[in-house]
This record gives structure tokens, C-alpha cells and sequence, in this order.
């Protein structure tokens, strides 16, 4: 092996962890991925929105841009329009073309981190089989229960939102005819919410994630309030089994379909809750927020979901995770001084801008949920001061 290069352990193989791998083998780097399930993620997840910037750096990905958003009230009526600029694919063909760019290889799956160290020389990842490896650093891209948050910022934990997403995705030629004024304006402008009152939709189309067709889906999302006191039990399987972040594809009872599914036609206009009710399989998400103090400690940094909870409103989370990864490779490129100090300039540069954009992302989902606005008489103008009153002055990347 090449002893100048510099040997990194990255903690999950997701997205944010390939990302991380891609990024950093460019650099003299030697790479090993150590990812707590067996085979392949490529079926998890759904649609996501990506900052444009991160598509070719990644050596692209199947999806389409958009350049405007359309709100439809409750009655179904058009209420607002604006330009925005994003790249709509699906997370397992991100996951893919990451996938296709690391060796298999640098991937040891089924591999169960208990926890990792740091001293001035090495950083350390602990499996649960009693061994222990050494490395030059160490990256945690493990997601929102991440074990090596704990080593970098120990009293950090996730705060709930209050409100839990339920997905779901419909292809084109399995749409029922009620949904014919949704399919347009997922056509025209693109990106279609609809305000209700403490609750709101979002859907887009989105490439099939299998390679073999050129079909459009329909992915969407339905944001519903649920006290924490409840969470348990809408996180519940069909077997019974708690969950503690999400509820997978094909795991919700019946009863709760059914239930969630009324919910909807009582509130939503008809070409919402008619393709809610044209979708074979439901997911819960819990939505979650929170930015540690740091991401960095020594030896050990974190990316993606690790290092920053991604509230979903500006459909950042993804996008968000790869920067992390190709600000991190600049990092090691340009490092000048010790470990600590460019780990620490990274981490610092990347907490400010992950928690600006994430800030941004909690007060839209609060107002949202818990705002009482009365949407069906704003007029567009009124639309553009909340938003304004949103976003604060930040700059958001799909803006102009």
C-alpha cells in the first residue's frame, strides 16, 4: 500500500458515507466503510430535492429541474406561485451512482460500531466483535442515531418537531383520474404544495428508481401534528415492534392506512387524498431537528444526518450531506497546520452554514404546522411577506 496515503474510517455507507469515500480517495486517501447492514440500501428512501451544484460533482444522477413552486389552498384553488431551482431524482439512484464510484472492496458490511476515540495521533472505531482499528481519522456519516455524535458532542441530542411525515409514491399510469389536476401542476411548475390548516402536502415527480423503464412517479408527503406522547404509537409496526425514527415501507397496520387515509379526504382537496388513496404502500417519517455545537473533536468529524439534523422543508438533508463530503476533501487537500486545526476549520465553516439553512428549514416546518394562517384569503403578496419573514434574509440555494 501507498504509505503516503492518509487512512480514513468512515462509519456508514449511505449516502453521505459514499459521498465522504468518492470525495476523499481523490486526495491520497485510502478509504474503508464500515456500514451496520448487510448488502446494498439502494431500495431505501424515496423522492428528495437536490441543490443543482451537487449533481455533476457526483458524476450525476437520473432526475429533472424545476424553476417554480405553485401552493393550492384547501378549496383547490391556486394560491401562489414562485420561481425556485431544483434537481428532483430519488435517493436510491443518488445512492447508486455513489455506490458505482467506491470499490466494493472499501465496503465491509455488517459491520457493527460500538464507538470511536481520538488522541493527538489516531483515531480508533470499536466493533462489537471485541476488535478495535486504528485510523489517521475517522468520518461518521451514521445517520441520525449516530454513535460517533456521541464521541464528538456527547450531550447533543435530536429534538422532535411535534409532526410526523407520511409518504408515499404512485406511478404515472397507476394515477386515478381525481388526480389529474395534481399530475399538472407537477407537470407545470414542478414542485406542488398544498396549505391547510396546521398541515401541508408536498409532491413532484420523480424517475422510477428502476433502471429498466422510463416512467415518471409521484412522490409525495403529507405532514401531520402528532404530540410526542403519541409517537410511539404511530412508529409501531404491524408485528408490534416500535421503531424509533421511522416506520418502513410495508409495515404500517391496516387500521392505520385506513385511518390516516380518511384523515386526508376530510382535509385535503381530492386530487390529493384520491393519490394518497391510489398508494400501495404508506411510510412514516418523525421529523426531527437539531444541530450539534460541533462537528469535530481531534481526529473524528461528522457529515450528513450525524452532524446536522435536516428538517425537510427546503429539501436540503441530502445535498446538505454531499457538501459536507466535497468541502471536507478541500479540507484535506489544502491542510496546512495540525490535524485539529484544519478538522476544526472545516467543522466550524460547515456548522455555520448547515445550521443557517436548517434554522431556516425549522421555522418554515413550525409555521406550517403549528401557524393557523388563514391561507384561503392571502393574497399573493401576503404569500411573499411570510416568506420573507421565513427565510429572514438567509439565502437559500434554489433561490435566485
Amino acid at each position: 500500500m501507498n504509505k503516503q496515503q492518509t487512512e480514513i474510517g468512515v462509519v456508514g455507507g449511505s449516502i453521505s458515507g459514499l459521498a465522504t469515500a468518492m470525495f476523499l480517495k481523490s486526495h491520497r486517501c485510502h478509504v474503508s466503510i464500515f456500514e451496520r447492514s448487510n448488502g446494498e440500501l439502494s431500495e431505501r428512501g424515496a423522492g428528495i430535492a437536490l441543490d443543482p451544484e451537487v449533481v455533476d460533482p457526483m458524476g450525476g444522477v437520473a432526475g429533472h429541474p424545476i424553476t417554480g413552486r405553485v401552493v393550492i389552498g384547501g378549496d383547490g384553488r391556486e394560491l401562489w406561485q414562485t420561481p425556485i431551482h431544483k434537481y428532483m431524482t430519488a435517493w436510491s439512484l443518488v445512492y447508486r451512482q455513489l455506490r458505482s464510484q467506491v470499490s466494493p472492496a472499501e465496503i465491509h458490511a455488517g459491520t457493527t460500531v460500538t464507538k470511536v476515540d481520538s488522541d493527538a495521533d489516531k483515531a480508533f472505531i470499536y466493533f462489537s466483535d471485541g476488535s478495535v482499528k486504528s485510523f489517521d481519522y475517522v468520518i461518521g456519516a451514521d445517520g441520525l442515531g449516530s454513535t460517533v455524535r456521541h464521541f464528538v458532542c456527547p450531550e447533543f441530542e435530536p429534538s422532535y418537531c411535534g409532526y410526523v411525515a407520511i409518504r408515499g409514491m404512485v406511478r404515472e399510469q397507476d394515477l386515478p383520474p381525481a388526480s389529474g389536476s395534481l399530475k399538472k401542476w407537477a407537470d407545470s411548475p414542478g414542485f406542488v404544495n398544498c396549505f391547510v390548516n396546521n398541515s401541508h402536502v408536498t409532491a413532484y415527480w420523480i424517475p422510477s428508481s428502476q433502471p429498466s423503464t422510463s416512467e415518471r412517479v409521484l412522490n409525495w408527503m403529507w405532514y401531520r401534528n402528532c404530540p410526542e406522547a403519541e409517537l410511539e404509537h404511530f412508529l409501531t409496526d404491524r408485528q408490534g415492534k416500535g421503531h424509533r425514527w421511522s416506520l418502513p415501507p410495508g409495515q404500517m397496520s391496516d387500521e392505520r392506512r385506513s385511518s390516516l387515509l380518511a384523515e386526508m379526504s376530510q382535509q385535503l382537496p381530492e386530487p390529493f387524498a384520491a393519490t394518497a388513496q391510489a398508494t400501495e404502500t404508506l411510510f412514516e417519517q418523525a421529523i426531527y431537528k437539531g444541530v450539534p455545537d460541533r462537528l469535530t473533536r481531534d481526529r473524528v468529524a461528522l457529515v450528513g444526518d450525524a452532524g446536522h439534523i435536516a428538517v425537510p422543508h427546503i429539501g436540503a438533508g441530502v445535498s446538505l450531506g454531499i457538501q459536507d463530503a466535497m468541502a471536507l476533501a478541500v479540507a484535506f487537500k489544502n491542510q496546512n497546520g495540525t490535524a485539529e486545526n484544519f478538522m476544526k476549520a472545516w467543522g466550524e465553516k460547515r456548522h455555520a452554514k448547515t445550521k443557517a439553512d436548517l434554522d431556516v428549514a425549522a421555522r418554515i416546518g413550525s409555521s406550517l404546522q403549528f401557524g393557523k394562517h388563514d391561507y384561503l384569503n392571502w393574497t399573493p403578496k401576503d404569500f411573499d411577506n411570510w416568506w420573507k419573514e421565513m427565510v429572514a434574509g438567509h439565502h437559500l440555494y434554489f433561490e435566485d
